[in-house]
């Protein structure tokens, strides 16, 4: 396989080759090259011979002596230096397949390659990958893996993911354990198929597989309004997010560090307490809403107790997911006391996605619109940088956050979802 440099970056092993951009990569000691990953691990030596082909189509092969860790400066065409691999599955609980018809292409993409899963901490089933493929993991010795379970069983699997592959699961995590590889594991819960008996099954099955199964995360399943023709699912409640916490909570009894933790959204649905701080560790698993609402509190508070008065009040806003508004709420009654402003919070109601999609990361611009126009929003707006995408000002439903700005004619910030980015931004003032 070619890969075609796009860029050659300066001063560095590539410049001095003579490589331009149009040049490509042939081979790394004798070998092809599969991905970014094959690419980083044939260089992690202090000799190489690397093969090249010129624009003009001529082939040469280049000794090059370096450091272990040492690039040769060259930036090829994708990040992975191949494409991404497609989802095989069909999973009866899929969000992307709930989506407004109305969304960017970009989004209705199902990946499932095991790269993103190290490079990213994307979830992947596996259900794509060969044994050949996990030799190499384990050869090149590519950890921590992000696995996404959802059950052990194997036609509990079969029948959620609609593959039937999906049934080699333990197979597969037996491999990566006896290879020293390490993976974190999730299980997307859904009511009637995969929780009761069938997740402390799942639960005893993946605790045989420790020290390398890491942590387990049990999120709830997401439902937006866009579901028909699809498999009949159903939400959690008040009540049955109340009886999960019991069950787990019984399950883990007596672990410092519980191997099985459940998402946030679990505790705010039941409307029962956090667990403390102390019980999320490193909060590994914050990326999967677990421990988030723990650490952002705990971050705001620490950097809060630090931080004088704003020297010139104003009144914010700041706009939240229904879930979290009760959280947000008591947190901004604290903000306002030590900093001397006025803040209003605002629950947003999932307009895009439907009424029982109630994160805010879910909630898209024309969400905003629809619950923020006409209203008193002070002399700031303030909103998590989770809404948008990466490294953009771009919603999901494509609305610009200048877009924003003009429509509800008030200055908005975009704030990192982070404890003490939140208190620095309130207590900056308005400017």
């Amino acid at each position: 396989m070619n890969h075609r440099i796009v860029q050659v970056e300066p001063n560095s092993i590539a410049e001095e080759l003579g490589l331009r951009a149009g040049d490509s990569l042939i081979s790394l000691s004798g070998r092809p090259v599969a991905d970014c990953l094959d690419y980083q691990y044939l260089l992690n030596t202090e000799y190489i011979e690397a093969e090249f082909e010129t624009q003009q189509g001529e082939r040469f092969i280049a000794e090059i002596d370096k450091d272990v860790d040492e690039d040769l400066g060259l930036i090829f065409e994708t990040g992975l230096m191949s494409k991404k691999r497609a989802c095989a599955n069909h999973c009866v609980f899929c969000f992307i397949d709930q989506l407004p018809p109305e969304v960017r292409a970009s989004m209705q993409f199902k990946d499932d390659d095991w790269r993103l899963s190290f490079l990213q901490g994307n979830y992947v089933t596996l259900t794509n990958v060969s044994d050949t493929e996990l030799q190499r993991i384990i050869d090149q010795r590519i950890e921590p893996l992000f696995i996404s379970v959802h059950a052990t069983d194997p036609v509990v699997r079969t029948k959620m993911m609609r593959n039937p592959r999906a049934d080699r699961i333990e197979h597969q995590l037996r491999i990566l354990a006896d290879g020293g590889i390490h993976f974190y594991i999730q299980i997307v819960l859904c009511p009637g198929l995969n929780d009761g008996d069938v997740l402390e099954d799942t639960i005893r099955t993946l605790s045989k597989y420790r020290p390398y199964a890491l942590h387990t995360a049990i999120v709830p399943v997401g439902l937006s309004e866009h579901r028909e023709g699809l498999y009949p699912l159903t939400s959690f409640t008040k009540r049955t997010a109340a009886a999960m916490i019991g069950r787990v909570e019984r399950l883990m009894q007596g672990q410092e560090e519980p191997f099985v933790q459940l998402a946030d959204e679990f505790y705010l649905l039941a409307e029962k307490p956090m667990p403390p701080a102390r019980a999320y560790g490193s909060f590994s698993l914050v990326e999967d809403g677990i421990g988030m609402v723990r650490l952002l509190e705990k971050q705001f508070l620490q950097a809060l107790e630090h931080t004088a008065p704003c020297p010139h009040p104003y009144t914010a806003t700041i706009a939240t997911g229904t879930l979290v508004y009760p959280f947000f709420c008591a947190l901004m009654e604290k903000a306002q006391a030590r900093l001397g402003i006025n803040i209003q919070v605002y629950p947003i109601a999932n307009t895009f996605f439907g009424g029982k999609v109630n994160v805010t990361g879910l909630l898209s611009g024309q969400c905003l619109v629809h619950g923020l126009k006409g209203k008193s929003l002070g002399d700031k707006l303030f909103l998590s940088r989770t809404m948008f995408r990466a490294q953009e000002d771009v919603f999901l439903d494509d609305m610009t956050l200048e877009q924003l700005r003009q429509t509800l004619r008030i200055p908005i910030e975009a704030v990192e979802n982070e404890g003490a980015a939140l208190v620095q931004a309130l207590a900056k003032g308005k400017e």
